[in-house]
């Protein structure tokens, strides 16, 4: 049974509600309590006749179904579908199942992460309402990348770009910079892509365009095998959706892999792209799986 004196008093706000459901996360992944047990307890405390005094919670009713999806949710949804009471008997289990690791966890817990522009944050309400941004895995993408697609111009031949995951102290943010031979012009075409970036599930949306044109430049890329130090992303793979103004979209594969130096943006034959990538046949088995581009 909860005694008001002992237990911290619960704010129903977002960030309350949000360090109990992270602590129910920790929980869970270091096989303290899994979210079955958990829902168990919380249950069990909440139909407590003195508990019910106490915190007024008559007829409290959890399953394991309702309290996982609300504990996955974003920290912003306050209640478990239409039951208010969930965080604040929560609240008290933790304190009384765990008081020194909920302790600790308070002290140490961070609030979700809040990207330091308009952009990122509405795209991610926008498609992901239920679920917080996943500054985990902005931060293990976050770093300079060479990235690789078939040219658009000539599909035979290879574009090498440099991208940067992570802008100015904001995770969301990333920028590609295009460099491109063009027909009867000694100099190249340089241009520049930049977009912001959302996590979800095992994929990342890249949302951004060229600046020059704000013609769209739209990728969606998977795998993300991390590197060595398990730290950071070492490479992944996907599609990449261009529509420029005056042609129809076109769709690429596209590659990205971490660099460490400064990444030279150019155009290279197949012959050239092989003498100077060492891992090219890693990237050209992702360009075989073929390319759309209408006319």
């Amino acid at each position: 049974m909860p005694n008001e004196l002992s237990i911290p008093e619960f704010i129903f706000d977002a960030a309350h509600v949000g360090r109990l459901k992270r602590f129910a996360l920790r929980l869970e992944e270091t096989g303290l309590a899994s979210f079955p047990t958990q829902a168990a307890g919380i249950q069990k405390l909440g139909e407590d006749a003195e508990t019910q005094k106490l915190l007024m919670t008559n007829g409290f009713s959890l399953d394991r179904q309702k309290w996982w999806r609300f504990v996955k949710s974003d920290s912003n949804r306050m209640t478990a579908g239409r039951n208010h009471d969930v965080p604040l008997v929560a609240w008290h289990w933790f304190h009384l199942k765990f008081p020194k690791e909920f302790a600790r966890f308070k002290q140490t817990d961070l609030p979700d992460y809040r990207p330091p522009n308009d952009v990122a944050p509405i795209l991610h309400q926008w498609l992901l309402p239920d679920e917080s941004l996943d500054e985990r895995r902005l931060n293990l993408l976050s770093g300079r990348y060479a990235a690789y697609r078939p040219h658009f111009l000539d599909p035979d031949k290879i574009m090498t770009m440099e991208m940067v995951c992570g802008v100015e102290d904001d995770l969301t943010r990333f920028t590609i910079t295009i460099s491109y031979p063009r027909p009867e012009r000694t100099e190249p075409a340089k241009e520049t892509v930049e977009g912001y970036m959302l996590p979800y599930g095992e994929r990342v949306l890249f949302q951004g365009k060229i600046v020059a044109t704000n013609a769209p430049f739209i990728f969606i890329l998977a795998g993300f095998p991390k590197d060595s130090t398990g730290d950071a992303f070492e490479h992944a793979e996907g599609a990449l959706l261009v529509g420029a103004s005056g042609t129809l979209p076109s769709a690429y594969p596209m590659v990205i892999w971490r660099a460490d130096l400064p990444v030279t943006s150019g155009v290279a034959t197949r012959d050239e792209f092989r003498a100077k990538v060492p891992n090219y046949k890693d990237i050209e088995s992702i360009f075989q799986r073929g390319l759309v581009a209408w006319r």
